[in-house]
C-alpha cells in the first residue's frame, strides 16, 4: 500500500530562499518524492520546516487525496508495482484529469536531437524536413498532440501535394509519403513514452495515422562511400591550426577515420567510451544499451592503421578512452563540431553529400560487397540484434575474433589493396 505525506526538504532551498513543496511516496519500503507546483517561503513554515500556511496545506492535501483515489482504482495491481511505477502513474493520471497535453513539434525536435547524437544524420534530416513542412502547414503555431486528427493529416497531405514543400528534398506525392511515415513514427514514439498499459495509463489513446490510407515507406538513400573515396579522406592532410575552420576540419577528418577503422563507432560512443585494455576498446553502445539484456556491449581491436589516431586523442586522465569530453561539454557539442568540419571535408575532397554516418555504412558495404564477409558477422560487428537469435544469444559467450578478422580484412583491402 502506498502512503503519502507533504514534506519540505531542507537541501532543496532555491536561490530566492523558497522551497518546493513535495509529496513523499512510500511504497514497498521504498521512498520517492513528487514535486508540486507550489513553493513555500520562511513565513509559510515552522522552524522545523513544517507547513503552517493553511492554503498550501489544503492544496497539498487535495493533491494527496487525488493520488489516493488513483491508487484505489488500481486495486490489487498496486502490489506488483515498484515505487517508481507508482510515482509515474499518479503523476500522469493527475495531469490527465485536466487533459494531457504535449507540444508535438517540441517532442519531434527532441527525437531529432537524439538521432543527431547517435550519428543518424540522414534520418535526423528527414525528420527535420517533415517537421518543417508540418510547421509551415500549421502557420508556425505550436501543435498540441490532441489536435492531430485524421482530418488534420488529410489536409496536410493535400497541402503537400498541391504545392512543393520548401522544407526538404521531397516534393509532391513523394513528400506526402516520406513526411507521413516520419510523423507517424514520431507520434507512435510519443505513445510508447507517455502511455503505460501496466499502470492503466492511456494518455494518448487515439491513433489517427492508422486510419489514413496506408503510405509506403520510402527506401533510404544509399550513404556508403567507395573504397577510393575512403582512401581520399585518409590521404587528405590535416590543416594548420591558424587557418579558419582548422579545428573542426581536423576533428571531423580524424573522427571519420576513427569511426571507419573502429567498425563504425558513432560520435556518442567515441565521446563516451571508457575502457581501453590489452589493445581493445570495449564499450556499450549509447543508442541501445538501455534496451538490451547484454547492454549492447562490443569490443574492437585497435589495428595498426588506427593506433596513431587513438594515441592523438588519448585521454591522459584515464577517465575515458578519448579526450573529447575534456574539449566539449556534451556529446551534442562534440557532434556539432564534427558536423561543421564534415562540410569543410566535403569541399576539400569533392565528395558530395558526405555524412559522418557514411563511415559506418561504408564499412558494412565494403565488408559485404568487396571483401565477402558474411551478413551475420557484419550484423554482429555493427552491434545489431537479430530478432530470430535473441534467445540463442543469451546462451552464447561473446567471441570478438570474427569481428577482428572482418575488420582486418576490410582495412587490408582499403589501405593496402589486399583482399
Amino acid at each position: 500500500m502506498a502512503t503519502f505525506k507533504t514534506v519540505i526538504l531542507p537541501q532543496n532551498k532555491r536561490g530566492d530562499g523558497t522551497y518546493n513543496i513535495k509529496i513523499r511516496v512510500i511504497h514497498a519500503r521504498k521512498t520517492k518524492y513528487v514535486a508540486t507546483q507550489w513553493y513555500a517561503s520562511a513565513k509559510d513554515m515552522t522552524r522545523s520546516m513544517k507547513l503552517k500556511n493553511q492554503m498550501l496545506i489544503d492544496a497539498a492535501e487535495d493533491l494527496i487525496r487525488t493520488y489516493r483515489e488513483i491508487c484505489n482504482k488500481i486495486g490489487a495491481r498496486l502490489d506488483d508495482m515498484t515505487v517508481e511505477q507508482v510515482v509515474k502513474m499518479i503523476s500522469k493520471s493527475a495531469a490527465s484529469g485536466s487533459r494531457f497535453r504535449l507540444d508535438f513539434f517540441e517532442y519531434v525536435e527532441s527525437l531529432i536531437s537524439k538521432m543527431e547524437i547517435d550519428g543518424r544524420e540522414g534520418t535526423a534530416r528527414s525528420y527535420a524536413a517533415a517537421l518543417a513542412s508540418m510547421r509551415k502547414y500549421n502557420n508556425g503555431i505550436p501543435l498540441d498532440i490532441n489536435e492531430i486528427t485524421v482530418s488534420y493529416l488529410r489536409g496536410w497531405m493535400e497541402w503537400i501535394r498541391r504545392r512543393a514543400a520548401n522544407s526538404g528534398r521531397y516534393t509532391g506525392e513523394r513528400a506526402a509519403e516520406e513526411y507521413m511515415v516520419r510523423m507517424r513514427a514520431a507520434f507512435n514514439a510519443a505513445k510508447r513514452e507517455h502511455n503505460d498499459e501496466e499502470a492503466g495509463l492511456n494518455l494518448i489513446p487515439y491513433s489517427p495515422f492508422s486510419r489514413l490510407e496506408k503510405v509506403r515507406e520510402t527506401a533510404p538513400r544509399p550513404r556508403a562511400l567507395t573504397v577510393e573515396q575512403i582512401r581520399t579522406i585518409a590521404a587528405t592532410e590535416r590543416i594548420e591550426r591558424r587557418q579558419k575552420g582548422a579545428s573542426d576540419f581536423n576533428l571531423a577528418r580524424d573522427c571519420f577515420l576513427l569511426s571507419f577503422m573502429l567498425v563504425g563507432m558513432n560520435p556518442a560512443d567515441l565521446y563516451d567510451c571508457s575502457v581501453f585494455e590489452d589493445g581493445r576498446i570495449t564499450y556499450r553502445r549509447v543508442k541501445t544499451r538501455n534496451r538490451r539484456a547484454d547492454f549492447a556491449e562490443i569490443s574492437i581491436n585497435v589495428e595498426p592503421e588506427v593506433k596513431e589516431l587513438v594515441e592523438r586523442y588519448c585521454d591522459s586522465s584515464g577517465v575515458r578512452v578519448f579526450n573529447f569530453h575534456r574539449r566539449f561539454k556534451t556529446a551534442k557539442s562534440f557532434y556539432n563540431a564534427i558536423q561543421r568540419g564534415i562540410k569543410i571535408l566535403e569541399m576539400k575532397t569533392g565528395i558530395t553529400g558526405l555524412q559522418f554516418y557514411a563511415a559506418r555504412h561504408s564499412w558494412a558495404t565494403i565488408a559485404r560487397n568487396e571483401v565477402g564477409i558474411d551478413k551475420y558477422t557484419i550484423h554482429e560487428a555493427l552491434n545489431h540484434v537479430d530478432p530470430g537469435m535473441k534467445i540463442t544469444d543469451v546462451y552464447l559467450d561473446k567471441d570478438w575474433t570474427r569481428i577482428d578478422d572482418a575488420n582486418r580484412r576490410v582495412l587490408n583491402w582499403v589501405f593496402k589493396g589486399i583482399r
